[in-house]
Parts: C-alpha cells; structure tokens; sequence
C-alpha cells in the first residue's frame, strides 16, 4: 500500500491517526475536518437504496438490540467527502446493482471494496452517537470511541475514496463474492445485511444480488482457499433467505 500526495486536493498528506479518524460528532467522519463551517449528513445505507427497497421507515437492530429507521442512519460528512468522493462510489455502485449481479462483480474492486467499508465503518460510527440504555443520559454510548480505534487500520483504508491512498491490483485489501438470487415482488423483501462486528466481514442482498466480502483479509479468502459451498453457490440461484 501507498501514499499519495493530497489530502483533499491538500499537498502532502500523510494519515495520522490521532489527527484524520473523528471520533465526535463534530468532524467529518472520513477526513477528519472539523465541520465547524458546514456540515451534510452521509447516509449509511445509500439513498438509492432505501427508495429501491422502501427502506425508509424501516428499522435495524442495533449492537445494544434496540431498533432504528434506515432513514435516521446518518453520520456527519464534510461537502467534499460526501458531494464528490462517495457521491461517485454511490453512482457507479448503484447504477450497477440497477442492472445485476453480472454488473456488480464487473465493478471496480476498489470501488466494491469502499461501498462495503463505508457501510461497515459508519453503522458502528453512528453508534458511537447513541446511547447504549436511552433511560441513562449520562451513559456510554453503544459503541466507544476506544472500540473505534482498534478500526483505525480499516479507516485508513477507507482513504482512498478520497484518492488519499491505494494499493496494487494484486494486493487488494479484500475478498468479494458476488452471487445471484431470487428477486421478491416487495420492495421491502429486497434487501437483507449482516456483519460480524469484531471482524470486518459483511453480506448484503440488493434485488437479486448478493455480496459477501471479507473487507481485510487482503484476498487470502478469494485467492488461496477453496471454499465448496462458495463453488457450488456459483451455480446457483439463491433463495432470498
């Protein structure tokens, strides 16, 4: 993995962990800056998604079991990161999840790659604004700013949705699975997500798309093992359960 020399168009940049990962809601959740001069909210799960999938009104589980709208996900974003980076993510992600599975896996892997960490990252980054027991205001929070950190290395990697780092072709960051599945007729039925919280792993149904991925193995899962069920699934269209 490499640098770059831009921070936002800002020469020289050079990732600091202390300075570029926020851990408060007064800062860009990607680059850092402090939003003291304007602020936009980033949806988590992308617009075009919940239209797609009449999501808006409907809930997640949270890490402390309570229940949240897919609409109120939402994490402060500077204009740059969210206007421009990751509206460019979004656009080619979603307009290939419009056509299919075959136009997904056909997808830059890195773009893959950074719609899938967005995701990850911000769910936990949202938590870190809510409180874990509503009924105790002056508790933690569901998620703690020490349990972000130990995400620094993935918020690292999430730079290069900015141009501020990048990898060989040969040394992705990870393994991405892309299969084929049923469609429902409800919207609301199109769509399902998990993840593993302690390891980046993550699966979402889009329609009639499924994506699996490990998001830091750096290709181990994809390129030196064999997974049977993985082959086998290949050849199959999937129940949307």
């Amino acid at each position: 993995m490499s640098e770059t020399d831009d921070q936002n168009e800002i020469p020289g940049f050079l990732y600091q962990w202390d300075r570029d990962q926020a851990l408060t809601q007064d800062r860009c959740f990607l680059c850092g800056v402090d939003l003291a001069r304007g602020r936009t909210d980033e949806h988590v799960f992308p617009q075009w998604l919940l239209r797609r999938c009449d999501l808006w009104n409907e809930k997640i589980t949270l890490l402390n079991g309570t229940l949240m709208p897919y609409k109120q996900m939402k994490i402060p974003c500077c204009s740059t990161c969210n206007n421009e980076h990751l509206s460019r993510i979004e656009q080619a992600v979603g307009d290939a999840f419009a056509e299919g599975p075959e136009a997904v896996a056909a997808l830059d892997a890195t773009t893959l790659f950074l719609w899938m960490g967005k995701i990850y990252y911000g769910l936990m980054f949202r938590e870190l604004s809510l409180l874990a027991d509503r009924r105790d205001p002056r508790g933690s929070s569901i998620v703690s700013p020490e349990f972000l950190t130990t995400f620094r290395m993935h918020h690292l990697l999430l730079q290069a949705a900015r141009g501020a780092v990048r990898w060989q072709k040969d040394q992705h960051p990870a393994s991405v699975f892309v299969f084929q599945a049923q469609e429902p007729t409800d919207p609301r039925h199109r769509f399902d997500y998990v993840d593993i919280i302690n390891y980046p792993f993550l699966a979402i149904r889009v329609g009639a798309t499924v994506v699996v991925a490990v998001l830091q193995d750096w290709g181990a899962l994809a390129q030196a093992v064999t997974v049977p069920v993985f082959e086998a699934v290949r050849q199959l269209v999937l129940h949307p359960q």
